[in-house]
């Protein structure tokens, strides 16, 4: 299994990049999910434009289309991960590593799945790639 980012389920799910390039078994954490929801989700204001997920979103040809694969995602394209099943290992991560509840919980499913995590690279770094090093969860950063 692959754990993805926000900004790669976006592109799996809207076609811009076949399922197939980021792995056989792809998932995506429900705190992943949720950002991308509300990202696609967000109402224009006068003061914040869209932000990155949402103007990729507004730059495909259909993106409307593209919208109702997010809102739905098809299982066999992607899997979004319940918390349930990996409580005890997020719980954990945020503890020992002190880490945000997003960054904890992609952990917790790689560590409860034997998971890689792959994130674009707006994504990239931080906490959450020192906390995989030291757990020995693969993590792989998509550039194209």
């Amino acid at each position: 299994m692959v754990i993805v980012d926000d900004h790669l389920t976006l592109l799996a799910l809207a076609g811009v990049i076949p399922v197939t390039e980021l792995g056989d078994d792809i998932a995506t954490t429900s705190l992943w999910y949720l950002r991308l929801v509300s990202a696609a989700t967000a109402p224009p204001t006068e003061i914040h434009g869209p932000g990155r997920l949402g103007r990729i979103l507004q730059s495909l040809p259909r993106p409307a289309d593209a919208l109702q694969r997010i809102l739905h995602p098809p299982r066999s394209t992607l899997q979004v991960l319940h918390l349930m099943e990996f409580a005890v290992e997020t719980a954990r991560m945020q503890r020992e590593r002190r880490l945000n509840l997003l960054a904890a919980e992609t952990l917790g499913a790689a560590a409860h799945h034997r998971a890689s995590i792959l994130v674009a690279a707006p994504n990239a770094g931080g906490p959450i790639e020192v906390a995989a090093s030291a757990e020995g969860i693969p993590y792989m950063v998509r550039t194209s």
